[in-house]
């Protein structure tokens, strides 16, 4: 009987051990991501911190993809117009202090739809941005005039692959804030904007198997750009409401394209004016100091034109969001919060 008591006793301290350990140590990280979190490294006038440790969002994303091409080569002219399915996505996502991580879902994979597989993600802090895009998909589609012939591309017959990245450096970063727009862990107290300098990457091939009764040839077409230019973005601020707009183009400064039809090869390189263009536009509504409803679109396209070929390449992804913050921090710090709370 003591024996049992004695083991239960040496459980039971052990279990507060472990307990104590484990509340000392978050109590620690907590104090830190703290501290990093209001960090000021920016004009308090116009930058704040939500006084929030947790936001819960939710997301409904809705991205899609076109590309179309006019050109002629050799008394044979040709005219597409090509579009991918649109991608419908539903993310969940829960922010500690500004770091994010959550999980989305895509009904049309998970009812075998389609096969397609597409990444977007991006970084938003206030002296850089970043936004990244990854698409393989099989579902490409739409019309194309080859010689006079109209021929319907259906799914499956080309496949689709393309990469985009961009990233910009804000000036202003002290008074102009990206990510009070786009994933509101910041905010934004009145309207300022800011020039940018951006670098855009991009690299795209699409390939297509003979088929002799929709006269398609073996197609192989690849496209590489490097691009660097500058943009100006702009944050307004009217009462609850934020609106961000912001335009960065790029000047193609390397090229690398090859277009290969069943024998025949044509490559090409830079021709002016060659053109990246990286275009954003958010709406946030802070009903509340807890909770927001925002919307947001980034459109990535790029323009290829010389004397005999134009081809357009157009990436866009739109998002609409609702999130909820959690565990208030107003009481251990006081930092101005330019909206009434109901």
């Amino acid at each position: 009987m003591r024996l049992s008591a004695l083991l239960f006793a040496l459980i039971f301290a052990f279990n507060l051990s472990a307990e104590s350990k484990f509340t000392r140590f978050f109590v620690i990280l907590d104090s830190v991501m703290e501290a990093k979190y209001y960090k000021v490294n920016y004009d308090t006038n116009y930058i704040g911190r939500p006084d929030f440790r947790w936001i819960v969002s939710s997301r409904a994303n809705l991205s899609g993809h076109n590309i179309i091409a006019r050109g002629s080569e050799s008394n044979m002219n040709a005219e597409s117009d090509l579009r991918t399915d649109l991608k419908a996505t539903l993310k969940l996502a829960v922010t500690y202090y500004g770091i994010t991580a959550g999980f989305a879902l895509n009904p049309a994979k998970w009812a075998g739809k389609n096969r397609d597989f597409e990444i977007n993600a991006n970084f938003y802090n206030n002296r850089y941005s970043i936004d990244l895009s990854y698409q393989s998909s099989e579902t490409l589609r739409g019309d194309l005039e080859l010689r006079g012939h109209d021929i319907r591309i259906d799914k499956g017959d080309a496949k689709l692959k393309s990469l985009n990245l961009t990233a910009d450096y804000i000036f202003n970063y002290k008074k102009f804030s990206m990510p009070a727009a786009f994933t509101q862990s910041f905010i934004q107290k009145k309207s300022a904007g800011s020039w940018m300098v951006g670098l855009s990457f991009q690299a795209s091939s699409i390939t297509a198997d003979a088929q002799q009764d929709k006269l398609i040839r073996n197609t192989d077409i690849a496209l590489y750009r490097v691009s660097l230019g500058g943009g100006y973005g702009y944050n307004i601020v009217a009462g609850r409401w934020l609106i961000h707009l912001s335009a960065t183009p790029t000047m193609v400064v390397y090229n690398y394209g090859r277009l290969t039809l069943d024998e025949f090869e044509r490559k090409r390189g830079v021709t002016f004016p060659d053109m990246i263009f990286t275009e954003r536009a958010a709406v946030t509504w802070h009903i509340n100091r807890r909770v927001f409803l925002g919307a947001n679109a980034v459109l990535n396209h790029s323009l290829m034109r010389d004397n005999d070929i134009y081809f357009g390449h157009y990436k866009w992804i739109t998002r609409l969001v609702v999130g909820v913050r959690l565990s208030d921090l107003s009481h251990k710090k006081k930092h101005n919060y330019d909206q009434d709370s109901n």
